[in-house]
């Protein structure tokens, strides 16, 4: 088994619009991918973005992680191959970058709760 957390970015857009309520805001829009939350005159889009890292455990207290370069674009197949290699320590060792140590810790945490591995 193995346990595996895509870290996606957050986007959050700010578009003015004069008036916007509660009201305004329908199901059929908090159903898409889109949120659009008022706040007084501007309206905040946030929507889920998209993946940038990738941090798994293959066993208890056992983490590996990947992160993408921002030049680059992140692909799952290349990212897990990455996170496995560090896991084993096939890879030199680095510092966790700042944005993944609450994941990293995250997933530590939680590969000690799992109650069976295979």
């Amino acid at each position: 088994m193995e346990l595996v957390y895509y870290v996606r970015s957050s986007k959050v857009r700010h578009v003015l619009q004069e008036g916007v309520s509660a009201e305004d805001i329908s199901v059929e829009l908090q159903n898409r991918k889109c949120m659009e939350i008022p706040f007084g005159q501007t309206v905040a889009k946030i929507s889920k973005g998209e993946p940038y890292a990738v941090v798994i455990s293959n066993g208890p207290g056992s983490v590996g992680w990947a992160k993408c370069a921002k030049t680059d674009v992140f692909s799952k197949k290349v990212g897990l191959e990455i996170a496995r290699k560090r896991e084993k320590g096939e890879l030199p060792s680095v510092e966790i970058p700042g944005c993944l140590e609450y994941h990293v810790k995250y997933m530590l945490e939680r590969s000690m709760r799992v109650k069976v591995w295979k």
